[in-house]
C-alpha cells in the first residue's frame, strides 16, 4: 500500500493543480530565438505542403511492396520523381528565404504588430516576451494566439518568398521534361505556375507549419517541468511522512522514494537540475531571475523529441518504477514453503532450480563414489550396485606419456557429462555465486556472447515465448529469429561498478511485430524479452557475475 500512496503523490506532482501555459506566461519570462536549421526545414516543409495541396507535386507514391498500387504520403514528404527534379532546388531556396525574412527588423516587427507590444531581440538572437505578455491573443485576431499569428506570418513570407523563385526554375525544368527542349508549356504545367504566381502575391492563403518548442538542451521549460517546481516541494513532505509510516526490512519504499526523486534529476532549467532549484526555494533563496523559459522556432519534430519530459512521458517512467518496485515487494515479502512462491517465474522457477540442484548433488555423490572405487581396487560401483572386478596386471614401469594421456581422457570424460564442480558450473548451466568472476575482457566477453546466442535463443523459444520453427519468413525473406540477433557493444556502466550495458538489434522486420505496442504485441512473446533472457543464460554460463543493463536498437 505505501509504494502506491508515495506513487499517487508522485503523480500529483504533475497532475494536480496544473497551471496552463497562459497561466505560466503571466509567471514567467519567456524567450525565442530562431536557429537558421530549424526556420529553413520550417520554410521547406511550408513550401512542399503548399505544392501538394495546388497540385504541383504529386500526393502518392508507389506501394513498396505492391508495386502496381499506390499509398497516400505524410504532407512534407517528395515521390521519388519530384525529389529527383525539385528537392535540392527547393532547399537552397528555403536557405535563401531565411537569410532574408528572418533577420532581426523583420522579427521584430511581426511579433510587436501582433502582440500589440515592442518586442525586441537581444544580442544572443532571442526575443524576450515579460511577464504576462507571452499568452496574450492576437491584436488582428482576439481568437487566435499572438505568437501562433506571428510564427505563421513569417513562415508564409519564406513560402511567399521561395514560390516567386521557384517559378522560373519549375518552367525550366517541364520544358526539359523528356530530355528533349519543346519550347513550350503544356496547358497543365501552366496552370500550376499560375496557382504558384497568386500565391507568391499574396491572392491566395499558403500552407505553414511552425511552432514554439521546448527543445533547448539545458532548459527543459516545458509546462509539465514548471508545474513540477511548484508541486515537488509539497509532495516531498507527503512522501517522506509516507515512507517513516513503513517497517520496511528490504528498503523497497524507500528505494521506491529515491528511483522516483531521481527522474526529476533528470530535468534542467539554465542548466542546473530542478531538484536543486526546488532545494533553493524551500531554503528561501530567491530563484526567480533563474526561471527563464527558453523556446525554439521550428517543426513538430522539435517537440516530439520532448516526450520525455512532458506529462505523459514523465507518468509512464512513474508507472514503470511502481510497478518494479511492487514485484521486487511481493517477491521479498514471499514464503519459501509456499506454493506461490515456487510457482512464482523467474528465468527459472524455484521447483526447477531444486530440481537442478537435486541433480548436482546426486552428480558429486557419484563422482565420490567412482574416486573411492578407484582406491577398492577389487570393486568397481556402478548406478548403486556393486560388481566384482578383475585385478588388471600392470607393468611397473609406465611410461610419461601414456600418464598425460590418461589425464586428458579423465578431463575430456568429466567435460562431455557437463559437469564442472570445481568451476561452480552444474549440467543445466545453474551458475554458482560462490565462484569467483570471470575476467574475460569486454571484447571477448562481445564475441563469445554473439557466436553463443543462436544456440541458446533456440533453446529458449518456446510456448509462449516465440517459437523456434528453423524455416524464419520465407515469404518476407528472412531467416530464423535467433540468426538475425547481433550485439552491436558491450561497454562499461558508469553508474554501477562492475555492470556492463550491453546493446542488441534483431531483424524488427517481421519480427518487432510481437514487441508490446505493435500489431500483434505481447508480453510472453516480445522478442526483447527472449533476448535478454538468452544472453543472460550465456553469462551464466561463462561464469559472469556482473549486472546487466540491455537496450535494443
Amino acid at each position: 500500500m505505501a509504494i502506491q500512496n508515495i506513487h499517487r503523490h508522485f503523480l500529483d506532482i504533475i497532475k494536480a493543480d496544473q497551471k496552463s501555459t497562459d497561466e505560466l506566461a503571466d509567471m514567467y519570462v519567456h524567450e525565442m530565438e530562431f536557429p537558421e536549421e530549424q526556420a529553413t526545414d520550417v520554410i521547406y516543409n511550408s513550401t512542399v505542403k503548399t505544392l501538394k495541396k495546388a497540385g504541383v507535386f504529386s500526393t502518392r507514391r508507389p506501394n513498396k511492396r505492391n508495386t502496381s498500387k499506390t499509398v497516400k504520403m505524410s504532407a512534407f514528404e517528395l515521390s521519388q520523381e519530384d525529389a529527383a527534379d525539385y528537392k535540392e532546388t527547393l532547399e537552397d531556396l528555403a536557405s535563401f528565404a531565411y537569410k532574408k525574412i528572418f533577420n532581426q527588423k523583420n522579427i521584430e516587427k511581426i511579433y510587436s504588430k501582433h502582440f500589440k507590444f515592442n518586442i525586441k531581440m537581444n544580442k544572443e538572437g532571442f526575443i524576450q516576451f515579460p511577464e504576462g505578455v507571452y499568452g496574450n491573443r492576437s491584436s488582428l485576431d482576439k481568437s487566435r494566439r499572438a505568437r501562433h499569428e506571428a510564427q505563421k506570418e513569417l513562415a508564409s513570407e519564406g513560402v511567399k518568398l521561395v514560390l516567386k523563385n521557384f517559378i522560373p526554375e519549375f518552367k525550366e525544368t517541364v520544358k526539359n521534361k523528356g530530355r528533349f527542349y519543346t519550347g513550350s508549356l503544356q496547358d497543365s504545367d501552366q496552370s500550376k505556375i499560375d496557382k504558384m504566381s497568386e500565391m507568391s502575391s499574396n491572392k491566395s492563403e499558403v500552407q505553414t507549419r511552425a511552432i514554439d518548442s521546448h527543445s533547448i538542451k539545458g532548459h527543459d521549460t516545458t509546462t509539465a517541468i514548471l508545474n513540477v517546481l511548484d508541486n515537488l516541494l509539497n509532495a516531498d513532505t507527503k512522501i517522506a511522512a509516507e515512507v517513516a509510516k513503513v517497517v520496511d526490512r528490504n528498503n523497497v519504499v524507500e528505494t521506491t522514494q529515491k528511483r522516483m526523486f531521481e527522474i526529476f534529476d533528470e530535468f534542467e532549467i539554465e542548466n542546473e537540475k530542478i531538484t536543486d532549484i526546488v532545494r533553493d526555494k524551500a531554503q528561501g533563496k530567491e530563484v526567480k531571475d533563474k526561471l527563464i523559459v527558453k523556446l525554439q522556432y521550428g517543426t513538430d519534430k522539435l517537440n516530439r523529441t520532448m516526450t520525455s519530459k512532458d506529462r505523459d512521458g514523465i507518468s509512464k517512467k512513474l508507472d514503470n518504477i511502481a510497478q518494479k518496485q511492487l514485484e521486487i515487494l511481493a517477491k521479498s515479502n514471499l514464503d519459501k514453503r509456499t506454493k506461490r512462491y515456487r510457482d512464482l517465474k523467474g528465468s527459472k522457477s524455484f521447483d526447477k532450480r531444486l530440481e537442478d540442484g537435486a541433480l548436482n548433488v546426486t552428480i558429486d555423490m557419484v563422482e565420490g563414489v567412482e574416486r573411492i572405487s578407484k582406491l577398492l581396487k577389487g570393486v568397481k560401483v556402478t548406478s548403486g550396485k556393486k560388481v566384482n572386478a578383475k585385478k588388471k596386471e600392470t607393468s611397473k614401469k609406465r611410461s610419461t606419456g601414456s600418464i598425460h594421456k590418461r589425464k586428458r581422457n579423465i578431463k575430456n570424460k568429466k567435460t562431455a557429462r557437463g559437469v564442472g564442480v570445481k568451476e561452480g558450473i552444474a549440467a543445466t548451466g545453474v551458475y554458482n555465486p560462490r565462484t569467483t568472476a570471470s575476467d574475460t575482457s569486454l571484447g571477448n566477453l562481445m564475441q563469445i556472447i554473439q557466436k553463443s546466442l543462436p544456440r541458446m535463443l533456440k533453446r529458449n523459444m518456446e510456448p509462449p515465448a516465440l517459437q523456434y520453427r528453423g524455416i524464419g519468413n520465407p515469404r518476407q525473406g528472412t531467416g530464423p529469429f535467433n540468426t538475425g540477433v547481433r550485439i552491436t557493444s558491450v561497454k562499461n556502466n558508469k553508474k554501477i561498478p562492475g555492470g556492463i550495458n550491453v546493446n542488441y538489434t534483431y531483424e524488427k522486420y517481421p519480427y518487432q511485430t510481437f514487441e508490446p505496442g505493435f500489431k500483434q504485441g505481447n508480453v510472453l512473446r516480445d522478442p526483447r524479452k527472449l533476448i535478454q533472457e538468452s544472453i543472460r543464460d550465456i553469462m551464466i554460463e561463462r561464469k559472469q557475475t556482473r549486472f546487466l543493463n540491455f537496450r535494443r536498437y
